[in-house]
């Protein structure tokens, strides 16, 4: 994914919040449900920061920036369908 596509799916993942991430990313699956676990701990740890929005989307980043394309590409469904619940 492109640094734009990373950045932009940081802010609808950090907007969206750890429960609403773990519960969408259960509808497709095993892997995509750990995937999905696993960001939205770290997005529970990252906004629990005094920071910026700005700088904790930079930090969400980050950790997507260290997933496999697989596990990408399953946040990237998961972006999806959060954008579907807006």
């Amino acid at each position: 994914m492109d640094p734009f596509t990373i950045f932009g799916l940081a802010k609808t993942l950090l907007s969206a919040g750890p429960t609403l991430i773990k519960t969408v990313g259960g509808m497709f699956g095993d892997s995509a449900s750990e995937t999905a676990v696993r960001m939205a701990n770290k997005i529970e740890q990252i906004d629990k920061s005094i920071a910026p929005f700005e700088v904790k989307q930079k930090h969400v980043a980050n950790e997507l920036n260290k997933l496999s394309p697989q596990e990408l590409e399953r946040m990237g469904k998961v972006q999806v369908e959060l954008s579907w619940r807006r």
